[in-house]
């Protein structure tokens, strides 16, 4: 049997246009070619990718540029012109199914890059897609895990402690996409894009719901895998220690990417900064690491001292205050 190939799928706007650079040489150094069928950029830009961007990308993505298709959003759907860019984000990750030629496809942000060879096995375990589960219970997205399982008809709490994540990368099955976009469609008598804002639910939680809805979500997936890591402003803001955990973490299990949120290099202290130089240079996405040193900085003023302490205390609080809700929870359940 052949293997299959995928199409990786990248949503953005104009404040992702940087961390893009780094995702194109990241799929460069890392994808292996018999895993790509194709790669997606999708411009959700008010003012379209300038073409100097354009053409930086198309170097960056090296020896997978033959293998890269750029589209506007409105070529991948009409969107109301009131909607803003996490919703419309939302949208294009499902309508793209329609373009897809692919099997499956793999949802990225920009924020995420490959930072270890892509191997064939974190994407599938036998005929199935390898995903992981994540608990809701003390969430930021449990309100909206909370309505968008109601609205397919299931328990949220027969749910909550094990459900498919909300965050990339994520693996989509296409032709299942497709069909949670006609059973919204209809069941609302709607367009898909029109009926989804709408109701205001999330693509990857409804998506898992439709599955689960169908009784079909085993027979698709297999969740031995794990989420990798994320580093977020409130990481940084705890000190280069914390940073290193976050790498550390992937780098035990073995997992192929790292995320970097848009907001972390204005947070970024001289030590953590290098922190993360060092290691995405060791990865081979920087010939240097004072070239990722550079990348990290930022136009946008350095915080205040005084914030950052307020700041690094406050997340501290919050988590230890999380950590005692969830084991309280999960003492319950």
């Amino acid at each position: 049997m052949d293997q299959l190939k995928y199409t990786f799928v990248t949503v953005a706007h104009e404040a992702d246009w940087n961390m893009l650079g780094l995702q194109a040489r990241s799929l460069n150094v890392h994808l292996p070619q018999d895993l790509v069928g194709e790669i997606i950029f999708i411009d959700n830009s008010n003012s379209g990718l300038p073409a100097d961007c354009r053409d930086a990308l198309r170097r960056d993505y090296g020896k997978v540029a033959d293998k890269v298709r750029f589209l506007a959003a409105r070529e991948v759907t009409a969107l109301p012109g009131h909607t803003n860019g996490w919703f419309s984000q939302q949208v294009l990750k499902v309508m793209i199914a329609e373009q897809v030629s692919t099997d499956r496809y793999v949802v990225l942000d920009a924020k995420n890059h490959l930072v270890a060879p892509l191997e064939r096995n974190f994407l599938e375990a036998g005929s199935k897609i390898r995903s992981a589960l994540t608990n809701y219970q003390m969430h930021s997205l449990k309100a909206f895990f909370e309505k968008t399982l109601r609205y397919f008809g299931l328990d949220p709490a027969q749910y909550i402690a094990a459900f498919m994540p909300s965050v990339t990368p994520v693996t989509w099955p296409t032709a299942m996409v497709r069909d949670m976009m006609r059973f919204i469609a209809e069941r609302e008598r709607k367009p898909f894009p029109i009926a989804f804002l709408d109701l205001g639910i999330i693509e990857f939680l409804a998506f898992a719901s439709f599955l689960s809805m169908l009784g079909k979500r085993e027979e698709i997936y297999e969740f031995s895998g794990m989420q990798c890591p994320i580093i977020r402003p409130d990481h940084v803001i705890r000190g280069a220690g914390n940073v290193k955990r976050h790498i550390k973490r992937g780098e035990k299990y073995g997992l192929p990417f790292l995320a970097v949120h848009r907001g972390v290099p204005e947070w970024l202290d001289p030590r953590s900064r290098r922190v993360i130089a060092e290691f995405w240079h060791s990865r081979g996405l920087f010939d240097t690491v004072a070239d990722g040193v550079n990348f990290l900085s930022t136009s946008a003023p350095v915080r205040q001292p005084a914030r950052r302490f307020y700041l690094r205390w406050k997340t501290r609080y919050r988590g230890l205050i999380s950590r005692i809700r969830r084991c309280h929870a999960e003492i319950r359940v």
